[in-house]
């Protein structure tokens, strides 16, 4: 019997800190075009319409979506059908709470002669601020769930629900004060 040498698995290369750092600034790049979004979102919501109870259904919302991030986190490989069921509800009510308020914003942007406004122009208007507000919400949340998936190796899910409430808790809140002071 001819046994052969063993072959040893080849030792994990360390990573190299300038790696390291890029990783890092690139989440940093990451997290502020996520909150620079989310502070477009604000600065809709805060300039367009006149109504202050618009700005519950984006904070519901948000805060729907960054849970349900947070779920996943916590339980990547869920297969139970309640968790499953319970992230589908929370993505289907945030995003249609974040969407919601968008549409209703950007609504309010409608003619001010009625004279001038038509049926067809006016279907026309619904329409593609509705489709604007879809768009919008859906830009914010691809991009704050390529970010959680980015930081979800490296931090606990507890972490990283924090890191995504704070940057869209600071992207709206930027947005929000920029759409008053041009009140």
């Amino acid at each position: 019997m001819h046994s052969s040498p063993r072959r040893r698995p080849p030792a994990a290369r360390p990573v190299k800190p300038s790696l390291r750092r890029q990783s890092q600034q690139s989440n940093a790049g990451l997290m502020l075009l996520c909150g620079l979004w989310y502070a477009v979102v604000g600065f809709v919501v805060t300039v367009l319409p006149s109504a202050p109870w618009v700005w519950p259904l984006v904070l519901v919302g948000a805060w729907l979506h960054v849970l349900e991030l947070a779920l996943i986190a916590a339980q990547p490989q869920s297969s139970r059908l309640a968790q499953r069921l319970l992230q589908g509800s929370l993505r289907l009510l945030g995003a249609g709470s974040v969407t919601l308020a968008l549409a209703l914003a950007l609504n309010h942007l409608g003619s001010d002669q009625l004279e001038d406004v038509t049926l067809a122009s006016l279907f026309w208007q619904v329409l593609g601020l509705g489709l604007l507000a879809v768009l919008l919400t859906l830009l914010c949340r691809l991009l704050t769930r390529c970010l959680a998936e980015r930081l979800q190796p490296r931090l606990q899910p507890r972490q990283v629900f924090l890191t995504l409430a704070a940057t869209l808790l600071i992207g709206l809140s930027l947005g929000g004060t920029l759409g008053s002071f041009t009140l």
